[in-house]
C-alpha cells in the first residue's frame, strides 16, 4: 500500500503555467505487483554480454492520477479561489502490465574497448473505471497483445487506458574507449501518449498553445540523442564534454513543462 504524500493532500504550488491543486480527502493506495523473468550470459568472440528479459503485471486499488480540470480550492491565506491545473483523484483502480528486453555487453576490438547497453519496455496501462471493457482481465490480455504493434484509437484510449502514458520506450548507449580517450552516444525514444485529456484541446486561447499543432508533429513519439566525451589526464583526473539533445528537439514528457533544448557541459572530474 502507499499512503497519499504530504504534497498531494495539502501542497498548493504552481510550475510552468499550471497550478497544482491539493486533495486532503485522498485515501490509500493499495496494489500488488508481480514479474518474472530470466538473465542469460553469452560470449561472441571477445565480447561478454548478459540479456535480460521479464514480464510484469501491476494492480491497484484507489490508484492516485492526477486529472487536469478547473478546480475550486481554498488559497494559501484561506480564500476561495479558482485555477486551471492538476488535482491528485483515487481513480477506480489501475491494472498495468508489460515486458521489457534489455541487453548489455563489453567488449575490445584490437585495443579499443567497446561497451554496449540498450532495451526496450512495453506496457499497457489500463484504468479499470466502471465504464472500462479491460476489467475483465482476458479481455484485457487480448488487447495488450493487440495494441502491441499498433497506435489505440483515441475513443478505445479514453475509456480503457491511464492518461499521458508513453507505452513504448526504446533506451541504448555505446560507449568506446582507446587509452585515455572515450566517447559516447546515447539514444532515447518515447511514444506519444494515446490519451490525452479533452480539455487540452478545449483551452488553446488560454494557454496560448495549439496542441492540435503538437500532437500532430509529435504523433510518432520523440527520440533524443545525447553524445560525450571524455580524456582521462591522470589516474584522478578526467576532462569531459557532453551535448545533451544533440538535435535541439522540442518535446515534453510531463504536461505544461517543456524538456530542456540542446545544451553543452564541461566537465573537470577529481577522484579524491
Amino acid at each position: 500500500y502507499r499512503q497519499p504524500t504530504i504534497g498531494e493532500r495539502f501542497v498548493d504550488a504552481s510550475f510552468s503555467i499550471l497550478k497544482i491543486v491539493p486533495n486532503p480527502d485522498l485515501q490509500v493506495e493499495k496494489g500488488w505487483s508481480a514479474e518474472i523473468g530470466m538473465k542469460q550470459g553469452f560470449r561472441i568472440g571477445n565480447f561478454n554480454a548478459l540479456l535480460d528479459a521479464a514480464f510484469f503485471w501491476q494492480q491497484y486499488d484507489k490508484f492516485v492520477e492526477y486529472r487536469f480540470g478547473i478546480y475550486n480550492y481554498k488559497g494559501v491565506m484561506g480564500q476561495d479561489t479558482s485555477s486551471f491545473g492538476l488535482k491528485p483523484f483515487n481513480v477506480a483502480g489501475a491494472r498495468i502490465a508489460g515486458y521489457e528486453v534489455g541487453i548489455m555487453g563489453e567488449g575490445n576490438i584490437g585495443k579499443v574497448n567497446i561497451r554496449v547497453m540498450g532495451g526496450y519496455t512495453y506496457t499497457f496501462p489500463g484504468d479499470l473505471d466502471p465504464n472500462s471493457t479491460v476489467k475483465n482481465a482476458g479481455k484485457y490480455l487480448a488487447d495488450f497483445f493487440k495494441y502491441s504493434t499498433k497506435r489505440i484509437d483515441s475513443a478505445y484510449a479514453y475509456n480503457n487506458t491511464l492518461q499521458f502514458r508513453n507505452r513504448h520506450l526504446v533506451r541504448g548507449d555505446i560507449e568506446i574507449s582507446y587509452k585515455k580517450f572515450s566517447v559516447g552516444y546515447t539514444i532515447y525514444y518515447g511514444s506519444f501518449p494515446e490519451k490525452i485529456p479533452q480539455i487540452f484541446y478545449l483551452l488553446d486561447g488560454f494557454l496560448n498553445y495549439n496542441y492540435y499543432d503538437y500532437q500532430k508533429k509529435h504523433i510518432k513519439g520523440d527520440l533524443v540523442m545525447d553524445i560525450r566525451a571524455g580524456y582521462e589526464i591522470t589516474p584522478k583526473v578526467r576532462l569531459g564534454f557532453v551535448c545533451k539533445n544533440l538535435t535541439n528537439h522540442s518535446y515534453s514528457t510531463r504536461p505544461g513543462i517543456m524538456e530542456a533544448p540542446r545544451n553543452f557541459t564541461l566537465q573537470l572530474r577529481y577522484k579524491i
